[in-house]
């Protein structure tokens, strides 16, 4: 469109607008409304899904059926470690895919997203030739941040990207440089000297040099799982988590880790409460919390992407008993990742494990009971189903938001559509009544645990004989609650999303 025509769409425009505004202005008489009600419910939850970390080995295939068969319950994602040493040993590419290969013994329809804990390290003796030279450890095995951000191992990021493309049937959750918040990990930046900034600046860079990789094969089957330790350490200013957020263009999933040592670290016992916060009163309103703290600040589904804890056979069944019991109650997360494994892989560490060899058959059988409650599910949902549409930060919030007057325009060659998208509380119906000018059609509907979601198309009705400028009324009932919407119909034609939250 040139200048010019947009100059006079302009102004066109703004004229319609202010015509609106003072036919609204000298509206005496409130529109009654009719007895057309449409009214809906929600059926569809979808909870929280399985996840494991299994320890690789030559028969990772056998290992998942074995974990599956023990909790009587499928994983829906299969977790497990990886630095960037390569050792594909087949020449020109640098993932070593063995692992996947054995997940995708699984058929599709069932088969666990694949979450690569990716870690810019390099343990082995042995590097892929397919690396770069310039793409090595700096302090210890870890490869320093401005190695990474100044494209010094961009090659092998790109064919580490297109490895995955050989893959096109699995759904892969890269969980990158995890756990950044912590001294504990080799790409704290700190270590060198650097700052949570340029932890996001690789970040960045690592996700654009990889995405466009993917896009060359016209294949995308990653999302990118940003994971932080529920509690930041040293606890200091400079080194807050939400200092260390690539950005809502960079991130898929918010992750974070936190395990009960208790004995194993001759710590106090904490509940998965203390770890990540409480939830109580009515509908399960959150209080303060570290996954309260993430649903406030980022519009993103959550996975706890490591949990565990350590004790007696009586204490870890009663943990786990209670963290099963909490886990569904924020309506955010979508998944957890228990960590049935030794810490650090070391028979001598915590033993986190709830399946194998040695294992209390107590608790093994109070982890099966816990998941097999219908709010534990083995496929995880797409990523559109699941972002959420909305930060929520839970008691005190506003209890809605929606625009008291819209602009719905008219046309008498087709009928125009309004998309109304709202979150609702899962025990709501949703109640439509219009005055007969907009007619109301449900597109879809789906349920989170205390939150739901519902697309409305508001049709203007071309049976009714509108004059050029009609005001017509719609309130929703959610509940309780009465919103009404003025919507002042036009004569031309636009469409718009409006979003409402009820909390």
């Amino acid at each position: 469109m040139n200048d010019k025509k947009a100059g006079l769409l302009t102004k066109k425009i703004m004229l319609s607008l202010r015509v609106f505004t003072h036919f609204a202005l000298i509206m005496l008489v409130v529109v009654l409304l009719k007895s057309t009600i449409v009214s809906f419910g929600f059926e569809q939850e979808l909870g929280v899904v399985i996840g494991v970390h299994l320890r690789p080995t030559v028969r990772y295939y056998d290992s998942i059926i074995e974990f599956n068969s023990s909790i009587r319950k499928q994983a829906g994602i299969v977790m497990y470690f990886l630095d960037w040493s390569g050792q594909s040993r087949v020449s020109g590419q640098v993932l070593d895919d063995y692992l996947i290969k054995e997940i995708e013994r699984i058929p599709v329809e069932i088969r666990p997203a694949i979450m690569l804990t990716w870690q810019p390290m390099m343990l082995s003796s042995y590097i892929d030739p397919d690396i770069e030279n310039t793409c090595r450890p700096s302090k210890g095995n870890a490869i320093s941040i401005e190695t990474i951000k100044q494209g010094h191992c961009d090659k092998y990021i790109r064919q580490f990207a297109k490895d995955l493309t050989k893959h096109p049937s699995s759904r892969f959750l890269i969980r990158f440089a995890h756990e950044m918040n912590i001294s504990d990990s080799p790409w704290y930046p700190f270590h060198f000297n650097e700052t949570p900034s340029d932890y996001v600046d690789m970040w960045r860079h690592v996700h654009e040099v990889f995405t466009q990789a993917q896009k060359e094969e016209n294949i995308d089957n990653v999302e990118w799982v940003w994971s932080i330790n529920y509690a930041s350490y040293p606890s200091i200013p400079s080194n807050e988590y939400y200092l260390y957020y690539p950005g809502d263009n960079y991130v898929d999933w918010i992750g974070l880790s936190g395990y009960n040592w208790y004995t194993a670290r001759n710590m106090p016992n904490m509940e998965f409460e203390n770890i990540y916060g409480n939830v109580g009163g009515e509908n399960a309103i959150i209080q303060p919390g570290i996954l309260h703290d993430l649903a406030c600040k980022y519009r993103k589904p959550q996975i706890v992407t490591e949990i565990g804890t350590h004790g007696s056979p009586s204490e870890k069944a009663r943990w786990i008993n209670n963290a099963l019991k909490n886990l569904p109650n924020y309506p955010f997360l979508r998944g957890f990742v228990w960590f049935n494994d030794f810490a650090y892989a070391n028979s001598n560490d915590a033993d986190f494990r709830i399946t194998g060899q040695g294992v209390d058959p107590a608790i093994t059988t109070a982890f099966r009971g816990g998941v097999n409650s219908a709010h534990y599910y083995s496929k995880l949902p797409s990523l559109e189903d699941v972002i959420p549409p909305s930060t929520y930060c839970g008691k005190g919030e506003t209890q809605y938001k929606i625009p008291d007057t819209v602009l719905l325009e008219k046309n008498s060659n087709r009928t125009q559509q309004i998309s109304l998208k709202m979150i609702l509380p899962e025990t709501d119906t949703l109640e439509i009544f219009t005055d007969g000018f907009v007619n109301v059609k449900l597109i879809q509907k789906k349920i989170l645990k205390e939150w739901g979601e519902a697309t409305l198309e508001f049709t203007v009705n071309e049976t009714q004989n509108l004059s050029t400028s009609h005001i017509s009324t719609v309130s929703l009932k959610i509940g309780t609650i009465t919103i009404p919407i003025k919507l002042i119909i036009a004569e031309n034609i636009n469409s718009i999303f409006l979003p409402i939250t009820i909390k």
